[in-house]
Order: C-alpha cells, then structure tokens, then sequence
C-alpha cells in the first residue's frame, strides 16, 4: 500500500484485530495580496472552541484542588495534584493573516494563523477550488471527470486513496473535505483547528502548535477525552472516568529477544478514581483509540482498558480470560475463556434490556447452550453433542443438522437453515424471517484496517502512513 491517507481516515483502534468492511451489503452465504486580520465567525468553530474551553476549564478548576482518589499501596499522595496541561487558550480566538491574489487561473488564498502554520486554497475564474493544501502540506488537486459527475479531489502521492475526497469552502474559508470511501468528514477551520467528525461516530478537534498538538476526544455518550502531544509523543492523556496519565522518564523492562519493545511509563497524575502513580503504558491514535494498560496488575480484568471514537470501551486481563466491550449503545457483551484461550462463556446484555447466557464446549468451540430472554421472550436451547440434538424447555428435540443456533458479534439465529428462523438483534429485538440473514457488524469495530507503526518513526512519515486506513500510533 501507499504511505499517505486521508486526514478523515486517521483511525484505529487498540488491540483489536484488524479487519476491513467490504461495505454495507453482504451475500446471502456471507463471504466477505491583500492582507488583513479577521476575527472567525463560523459557527461551527465557534462550537469546535466552546467544546475545547469547556475541557480546558475544567482542567483549571481541578488543578486548583487535590484529586480525592485513595493512596493506596504506598503510593505518594501529592502526585494526585493534577499536572495542568498546557491547552491552548481556547477562550481567545486566535486571529488569522488572510492573502488573497489575484492570478490568470483565477485566485490564491493563503491562511496563516499565529502559530505559523498555512493552508492554501486556489480557485479558477468560475470560483471553483481547484487545489487544496492542509497545515500537514498535503496537496489535493481536482481531477477531471466525466460528464454530470460529481467533481473529486486527489492526493496524487497517495496510492492508497483512489475515490479521492469532495472538497468545499465556505465564504470564511473554513475547508470541508469528505473522504468518499469513508464518509469520515475533516473541516480545517479558517482559525487552525482541525475537526474530524467520523462516520461511525465520535469526533476529535485538534490544534497545533510547534512541536505541540493538543486533542480533545468526543465519544459518543462519553465524557470528553485529552491528548497532549509533543514531539509526535503522547505526553498526556485524560480518560472519560477522570484519570489524568502523564509520561515519565522511565521505560518498561529491557528484553534483549525484543530489544524495541520498550515503552515509556505513564503516573495517575490526579484528578482520579484509580490509586495514585503506578506503571501504566498507553497506546493511542489521534483518533482518540486509545489502551491504558496498569502494568502491576496484569490479572486484574481492568487491566487494559480500551476506548475507542465511537464511544465503545473494552476491558480485558492480559491473557485475556476475560474480555467486556460495551458499545455507546448499551449493548454489552462479556467473554471468558480458558488458559488456552478456548472460548467458555459469553453473557449478551442488550439496548432493550434481554439478557442471554451462552456456554461453549471446551473441546470443539461449539455452542451448547443459549438462556434467558430476549424481546420480551423467554429463551432456552441445550445442545447434546452425543446425540447431536438440540432440546428446548419444553423437551422438544431437533436434528442439530437441521436445526441451527449460531451466534456472531451479539446476533443470534435460530431455525432451520432453509425455513423460517427467528433473528435476535444487536438491539435485542426479535425478528422472525425465512430470507437470508446478513452477518451483524462487528461489535468492537473501529476503522477499517489497524497497522502498528514503530514508535520513533517521524510525525509526517506517521500521517502518511495513517492515510492508508491506518493512523500512527502514539507510543
């Protein structure tokens, strides 16, 4: 592939294997030079400053206080003094320098915002933009197209992009681009900031400065994130529950089978709901995927804790034995397994309020048993592997050669696999249908494809790489 992608495709998530969508539908078998100095009047960055203020505030109101999480374990209780990062004063709306000139093509705007950073945006004589280049000095160009056709913006270094993206600026020069294989949609405000509102849901607003980047992270029904960053490195993370993470000095045990598995430790700074200090590592995108690992309790089930843009959060032991995802919706699946990693258990919770039971054989993976309720109905299925029969509650029994349950990503299907079947959702409703049954989506799915990229890589060499439905990890 590629080294470039799409600012709008700058996701991925931790720990999760990758895994890409071919689309929406699937088969029936289910194979897969005039200047001057201009306040902003956009609205929409007017909400973009408001949402990193609100943060920033925050963040000012509790340093002035200690965190009232517990010492424990002889950790020092003054570094639950929250360490303040350093926004932007988001409060003050930074003034942008705006050249027009005049050219034989049409006309060229160049932004400069006081940190120094500059887009450019060209247009013909009709007005419309013919090339677009962000702060990250990447070059959008409008390629020809056919006859009523819709027009398209390329990145001609980038491979890995061939639908292009959509390209549109309002009268202030805020820039919208909509990446067409995503919908992932990214607006360079006029101002410097950059939103990135994400298909599947979520959105970051990012700001740089220099050698720093500051990113605030709005989940769905989460509370907002942080990320500071410097020097393309996480320096600082604030997660939905509170927990401030700042970066040490310190490094994770050298392993000479492994020499560049070493990773920086992160503190519980405060404000905080976890014991103050410890050893924790963090992986993160600029997507706001981000995995806090407490490295002294691999064993414990909140380990590693994982939330994603999309306002899913998954927990999990380091084995893992146990694994929850819980999705913005409030559906709420839980895993076990066994020292081999052999499925055992799962318990299903859903939107609507069902709650299901299933238990797998250790030996084969199969399902052998599906209880509890779901749309109001009570459900109740065993599996006899020596018989190969399923029975119901009432002691009915079905040729399992027939008479199918299968459960995938919190879907479940009962029936026959050429009559009618009865269709539990991921919401939890209950759908009786004899048409083909299209697999449900993946319950911890963030984008599309994830690639760990090395840690020292540079910021650029990150972002190009990110374009390629990946992101640069933050490590």
């Amino acid at each position: 592939m590629g080294r470039q992608q799409n600012r709008a495709e700058r996701r991925e998530t931790a720990d999760v294997e990758p895994r890409e969508k071919a689309g929406s539908e699937k088969e029936c078998d289910n194979s897969e030079e005039r200047d001057n100095q201009e306040e902003p009047n956009n609205q929409e960055e007017r909400n973009n400053q408001e949402a990193l203020s609100r943060y920033a505030q925050s963040l000012k109101r509790e340093s002035k206080g200690q965190s009232n999480a517990p010492a424990d374990d002889g950790a020092d209780s003054s570094k639950c003094v929250l360490v303040k990062v350093d926004f932007f004063d988001s409060t003050k709306e930074p003034p942008v320098t705006v050249s027009e000139t005049e050219t034989n093509e049409g006309k060229n705007v160049k932004l400069t915002t006081d940190d120094g950073k500059t887009k450019e945006i060209q247009f013909d004589k009709n007005g419309q933009v013919t090339k677009f280049t962000n702060t990250d000095g990447e070059v959008f160009e409008r390629q020809s197209v056919g006859e009523g056709e819709e027009p398209v913006w390329r990145n001609k270094a980038n491979f890995v992009q061939p639908d292009g993206v959509s390209i549109s600026v309002d009268e202030s020069y805020n820039v919208k681009m909509v990446d067409k294989a995503t919908q992932n949609t990214v607006t360079y405000s006029r101002n410097g900031l950059e939103t990135t509102d994400y298909a599947g849901g979520g959105r970051t607003v990012r700001k740089g400065s220099g050698n720093e980047e500051w990113i605030v992270v709005e989940s769905v029904n989460q509370p907002m994130r942080a990320m500071r960053i410097v020097d393309n490195k996480l320096v600082s993370y604030t997660d939905s529950e509170g927990n401030t993470f700042t970066k040490t000095e310190r490094l994770t045990p050298y392993d000479p089978k492994n020499p560049y598995s070493q990773k920086p430790i992160f503190e519980v700074t405060g404000p905080s709901t976890k014991p103050c200090g410890g050893n924790y590592t963090i992986t993160a995108d600029r997507s706001g995927n981000v995995v806090v690992r407490n490295e002294d309790q691999p064993d414990s089930r909140d380990y590693a804790r994982r939330e994603l843009v999309n306002g899913t959060v998954i927990a999990s032991d380091s084995k893992p034995t146990w694994r929850q995802v819980k999705r913005a919706d409030g559906l709420s699946v839980t895993a076990e397994f066994d020292d081999r990693k052999r499925l055992l258990k799962k318990s299903i919770s859903y939107p609507n309020g069902g709650n299901l039971a299933l238990e797998y054989d250790k030996m084969s993976g199969e399902l052998i048993s599906v209880k509890g309720t779901a749309g109001g109905k009570d459900v109740w299925y065993e599996k006899h592997l020596t018989s190969y029969t399923w029975s119901d509650k009432d002691g009915n029994r079905f040729d399992a050669n027939a008479f199918v349950i299968e459960e995938k990503n919190a879907q479940i299907v009962i029936g026959t696999e050429n009559g009618q079947r009865e269709v539990i959702t991921q919401s939890g409703t209950v759908v009786s249908t004899s048409d083909c049954v299209q697999d449900a989506p993946d319950i911890d799915e963030a984008p599309r494809v994830i690639a760990k990229t090395p840690p020292d890589v540079d910021v650029q060499a990150n972002i190009r790489l990110a374009r390629q439905h990946s992101v640069a990890w933050l490590d």
